[in-house]
């Protein structure tokens, strides 16, 4: 029941589960939630690669080179030791 989301903008709930990939092809987790840093958004990374956890990365142009809702996939430029 929510508008449709405007050129380069994206609902919270369209992100949850999108593969995030790096540059390099790294497969780096999913998204597991989204943060609100005052500044920016954060992309809340589970990984399933050693170390497993966590990654926050900023959700910022700079960063976030690419989403893809059909094929389900965030490209950043991020590395997984960040």
């Amino acid at each position: 029941s929510l508008p449709p989301a405007g050129n380069d903008e994206y609902y919270w709930s369209d992100l949850l589960g999108l593969q995030v990939i790096n540059l390099q092809g790294q497969v780096l987790g999913r998204v597991s939630r989204m943060l609100e840093a005052g500044a920016h958004d954060v992309l809340v990374v589970a990984t399933h690669a050693e170390p497993v956890g966590e990654l926050l990365i900023p959700f910022v142009g700079a960063i976030v080179r690419q989403v893809d809702l059909t094929a389900r996939t965030i490209q950043v430029d991020w590395q997984a030791d960040y």
